[in-house]
């Protein structure tokens, strides 16, 4: 089983559909496919934090910590 796969299966669970599917597929099909859904995800991941950077802009400085925690979870 690939890197790109097992890193899949971390970052995302997978259905017993999807499973299958990657189950049937020969074994460099399945590393490429793992490997452009771990990009798109990362990828999705940079557009959510961009548009959070950007809400953040749009908050009142007194209050942009606290809103901070709430989109981000904490994280700075």
């Amino acid at each position: 089983m690939s890197d790109k796969l097992n890193a899949l299966r971390a970052e995302i669970p997978l259905n017993g559909d999807v499973q299958a599917f990657f189950d049937e597929l020969p074994e460099a099909d399945k590393t490429r496919l793992a490997g452009l859904v771990l990009d798109a995800a990362a990828q999705q991941e940079a557009q959510i934090d961009e548009a959070g950077e950007a809400a953040l802009k749009l908050v009142p400085g007194i209050l942009r910590g606290r809103v901070k925690s709430m989109l981000f979870g904490g994280k700075s």
